[in-house]
């Protein structure tokens, strides 16, 4: 071997030493926690990793965390900051810098500052809503008006989650007994698929918009860690431009989520978001009460206002009416003796016309009878006559017809001599209607006679 080679552990020893004289002490490192996974020991390893302005990653480092630390650490965490230790999430944690001749470079964590991890939340949280704002659509949502009554309820949650069992049960419940129409839109509310979930049921909603006054979006309580999907911006985007007002009721009761600062109306519980809908239901009830009062009150103020008029026009027409009614029944009296004389000498006029035109019209009925009656017997005398001749010739016609039959009977020719020839059971009439050797059958008075064509000769 030459003098001047080294091993790959004689390297990594000088790395090793290098490495420990440079970092002798733990450091404060601020990284992004890109994986995390844990072994049946307990044991927290993690990929540690730093990003450019355009999100493009410029390093990266092997970072763990034994057990007994991690024990420790983890709870307080989470506790401090109300968020689960988990990957994605910017942390600022002191380690000591590590070689290993087999296992390579690596972080040891040995701390960490949650106050750093709420810093960068609390950034990023004012970074969306400025977004929001300069693209104009922070308050887009809230603009919208509600309808008088909200009865047509879209609802975004989880089926099996309690907030939503809480919110059915109060609405469905309601002391006044008014009636809600509402639709489940199933989605997942927490974890790293809630964002997606949410805006593709939104999306479903949108599609049939018309069909409902509102959406409400829930969830029941749980950690901090679980609101983080209510502070991205895509789903805060898409809740501040939906067309429809959107109600949220997350369950938490300490900060407001971006989405809930974009939505028309924000409420702790989804047990709030119940009594609201429910209050602006009764809100609307008071007010058609109102109406209703105040039409009672004017209908009965207008119906005491006719009774007075009436009441007036009676005291002071009635005399001037009677008077009038006496004169009109004097002149009425007047009118009717005049119409009864009037029509009597009518009626007497009618009378003799009448009387003249029945004695004229029976005289004339008279002759026309008696020249009537002379007719009738002259047409009687007539037809009798015409009658007798027509059946005269009828009997001749009969006669003639009856000597024609008896004429020609066959029975009688064949009797005279004559007899009749047959073929195929046809009567024969010409001999070209048979050929040669074909049998024919004869008919006499008295019998028949079968035979054979033997020759056929034409008379002309």
């Amino acid at each position: 071997m030459s003098r001047d080679s080294l091993t790959i552990s004689e390297i990594n020893r000088q790395i090793r030493n290098v490495i420990k004289d440079n970092f002798p002490r733990t450091v404060w490192v601020v990284a992004e926690i890109s994986e995390m996974k844990t072994n049946y020991q307990g044991h927290c390893y993690l990929e540690l990793v730093e990003k450019g302005k355009d999100d493009r990653l410029i390093a990266k480092a092997q970072g763990n965390i034994w057990a007994y630390t991690f024990r420790i650490l983890k709870p307080y965490f989470e506790t401090t900051t109300g968020m689960e230790f988990t990957s994605g999430i910017k942390v600022m944690v002191n380690v000591s810098v590590e070689f290993h001749e087999l296992y390579g470079y690596s972080l040891n964590i040995k701390d960490i500052d949650p106050a750093y991890t709420l810093g960068d939340l609390a950034l990023r949280r004012m970074e969306i809503i400025k977004r929001l704002q300069d693209d104009g659509i922070f308050d887009l949502n809230k603009e919208l008006e509600f309808p008088l009554v909200l009865q047509r309820i879209a609802i975004i949650s989880s089926g099996t989650a309690a907030g939503y069992g809480d919110f059915m049960n109060q609405l469905e419940n309601n002391v006044p007994g008014y009636v809600f129409h509402t639709r489940l839109f199933p989605a997942i509310v927490q974890g790293d698929k809630a964002e997606s979930s949410i805006i593709h049921a939104l999306e479903e909603i949108f599609q049939q918009e018309d069909s409902f006054d509102c959406v409400v979006i829930i969830r029941g309580g749980g950690s901090q860690s679980d609101l983080s999907c209510f502070d991205s911006y895509l789903l805060a985007s898409h809740v501040a431009q939906f067309p429809v007002p959107v109600l949220t009721g997350i369950g938490h009761e300490k900060d407001e989520t971006i989405t809930d600062l974009v939505a028309h109306t924000s409420l702790k519980t989804p047990t709030a978001v119940a009594e609201f809908i429910i209050s602006r239901v009764e809100s609307f009830d008071l007010i058609l009460d109102e109406f209703r009062d105040r039409l009672t009150d004017k209908v009965n103020q207008l119906l005491s206002d006719r009774r007075q008029q009436l009441t007036w026009i009676s005291n002071n027409f009635a005399p001037v009416i009677r008077t009038i009614v006496a004169e009109n029944k004097s002149r009425l009296a007047v009118a009717a003796g005049k119409a009864n004389y009037v029509v009597n000498t009518f009626l007497v006029s009618k009378y003799h016309t009448i009387t003249g035109r029945s004695q004229k019209l029976s005289s004339l009925v008279s002759q026309q009878l008696t020249s009537g009656k002379y007719n009738c017997s002259n047409l009687q005398s007539g037809f009798s006559h015409a009658v007798k001749n027509y059946l005269k010739n009828k009997h001749y016609h009969q006669d003639l017809l009856e000597k024609k039959s008896e004429w020609l009977d066959p029975g009688k020719l064949l009797k005279k001599g004559y007899s009749i020839t047959f073929h195929k059971g046809k009567i024969l009439k010409s001999e070209s209607d048979i050929g040669e050797d074909e049998v024919i059958e004869t008919r006499l008075y008295k019998g028949r006679i079968s035979s054979k064509t033997m020759k056929k000769t034409e008379i002309k």
